[in-house]
C-alpha cells in the first residue's frame, strides 16, 4: 500500500485527540521502500508504547515538500459563536502563543486580514530570513473554504487543521481533526 504512494513517505503514530504523535516524537519522515516502512513501524510501536500512550496504529501520507507549518482551527464560543484561528502550526503551535481569532471571513481581505494578524504566520509567507516567498494565495483560499464549510455544518464544533503545510505552490492539511455534536438552535438573545 506505501508503495503504491511512490517515494519518500511520513509515517506517524494514529493517536487519540486531543493528542499529536509529534508531542512524543512519534512521526518518521522520508521512508522508502517496505523494509523501511517495516522498521519504522516497530520504531513508533516502541516510542508509544515508551510514553505510555494508546494508539490506533499508523497514518501514511506521501511526503510533502518543505515549507511554513500553520494551525488553522475553529471553535464554537457559547457568547460569541464561530471564531476561525490561525497560528503557528506543527511542534510550534504551543510554543509561540500567537494565534489570531476572528469571525469567519467572507472576502479575500477578511481573510487577508486574518492571516496578517498573525504576524508569525505573517512572516513565513513573506520570504521569512530570505526564503522563497510561500503561497498565500493557497492558504487565503483555504481559510475562506473552511469558513465555508463550517457556516454549512454547524454540527461542527470544533476544528484543528494542524499543521496545514503551506509551500511556493500550494497548501496541504497534513492533520485535521473535527469534533462534532448534534446541531442545537441558538436560543435568541436578549434583545431592547
Amino acid at each position: 500500500m506505501a508503495a503504491d504512494l511512490g517515494g519518500p513517505v511520513a509515517l506517524k503514530a494514529d493517536l487519540p485527540a486531543p493528542a499529536y504523535a509529534g508531542d512524543i516524537d512519534a512521526v518518521l519522515l522520508g521512508l522508502e521502500g517496505e523494509a523501511a516502512i517495516r522498521s519504522g513501524w516497530r520504531e513508533l510501536q516502541h516510542r508509544v508504547s515508551t510514553a505510555g500512550r494508546a494508539w490506533g496504529g499508523a497514518i501514511i501520507q506521501p511526503l510533502v515538500p518543505g515549507g511554513a507549518n500553520v494551525l488553522v482551527g475553529a471553535v464554537v464560543d457559547p457568547d460569541l459563536g464561530l471564531a476561525l484561528a490561525v497560528g503557528l502550526g506543527g511542534r510550534q503551535a504551543r510554543l509561540s502563543h500567537t494565534v489570531a481569532f476572528r469571525l469567519p471571513p467572507e472576502t479575500d481581505a477578511e481573510a487577508d486580514e486574518l492571516i496578517d494578524s498573525c504576524a508569525g504566520v505573517a512572516s513565513e509567507l513573506d520570504s521569512f530570513r530570505g526564503r522563497a516567498m510561500l503561497d498565500r494565495k493557497a492558504l487565503r483560499e483555504l481559510i475562506l473554504r473552511f469558513a465555508l464549510l463550517l457556516h454549512e455544518a454547524p454540527e461542527i464544533v470544533e476544528a484543528d487543521l494542524n499543521p496545514v503545510r503551506c509551500t511556493t505552490h500550494g497548501c496541504v492539511v497534513l492533520d485535521p481533526r473535527l469534533r462534532i455534536e448534534p446541531w442545537q438552535p441558538v436560543e435568541r438573545v436578549k434583545t431592547w
